[in-house]
């Protein structure tokens, strides 16, 4: 009995001596995340679809994170100036990111224009929305393609709010026709929202060309594990736990 316990405490005097020494060996990485982007980035809490998945990745990997939130346009500045290690919520199209070394995609954006689905609404392209009350993101037309564009130009007239929230009670309360926005965005606020029935049917149209965002890296390696890292996550399913999480 008395060499049972001398061996019990043996191994967790060993353990207790291991699990120090993992952690001080672990490579510490800064994370330069955008401020507050919901349901991608939720700064108060170290969460979010998008942080989620990279955190995940990277501490299945043995990486050990800081998160350094900057606004949007601010993480590829800081990255290119090796301020961070990495930067979330980044394009690989962007033409002067040399040295920076890209991830597969890791989540892709959507933008759509999303109606009820009891105005049986047929929106094909951009110019369908002409005539309607259209509601939107601010700089919508930096985003939303030339088509969109175009149709602005021949009468399409919108609305560009700051608050992304209040696109819930508009749509579902009748004050707007359409909305124009991110899927996993509505989708989210939608959840979330407590001051109108949101239960009625929506009809998601899908006119605008997805971005798939990528995070970047100044280390090769560390790239290279994040991709595991990710594929890990796809493979387990916990990928599509995290998205459900947020918008479901």
């Amino acid at each position: 009995m008395k060499k049972q316990f001398l061996r019990s405490l043996f191994a967790a005097l060993l353990l207790f001596q291991l699990i120090p020494l993992t952690w001080a060996n672990a490579e510490k990485l800064k994370v330069g995340a955008p401020i507050l982007i919901p349901p991608y980035v939720i700064t108060d809490s170290d969460s979010g679809m998008e942080l989620d998945i990279v955190k995940e990745a990277l501490i299945f990997k043995g990486y050990e994170l800081e998160f350094v939130y900057l606004p949007l346009l601010r993480v590829s500045k800081y990255l290119k100036q090796k301020g961070i290690d990495c930067g979330l919520t980044m394009s690989s199209n962007i033409a002067d990111a040399k040295n920076i070394y890209y991830s597969d995609s890791h989540i892709t954006c959507q933008n759509a224009a999303i109606t009820l689905e009891s105005r049986r609404l047929k929106i094909r392209s951009a110019k369908d929305m002409i005539g309607k009350k259209v509601c939107t993101f601010q700089n919508a037309a930096k985003y939303l393609g030339p088509d969109f564009v175009e149709a602005s130009k021949k009468g399409l007239r919108y609305r560009e709010i700051s608050e992304l929230n209040n696109f819930i009670p508009m749509l579902f309360q009748g004050t707007t026709d359409i909305v124009i926005s991110d899927i996993f965005l509505f989708k989210y606020y939608r959840k979330n929202d407590k001051r109108t029935d949101t239960t009625a049917s929506v009809t998601i149209h899908k006119i605008f060309s997805p971005k798939m965002l990528n995070v970047g890296f100044i280390d090769e390696k560390v790239r290279n594990d994040f991709n595991d890292g990710v594929r890990h996550l796809r493979k387990t399913g916990r990928y599509d736990e995290i998205i459900k999480k947020y918008i479901y």
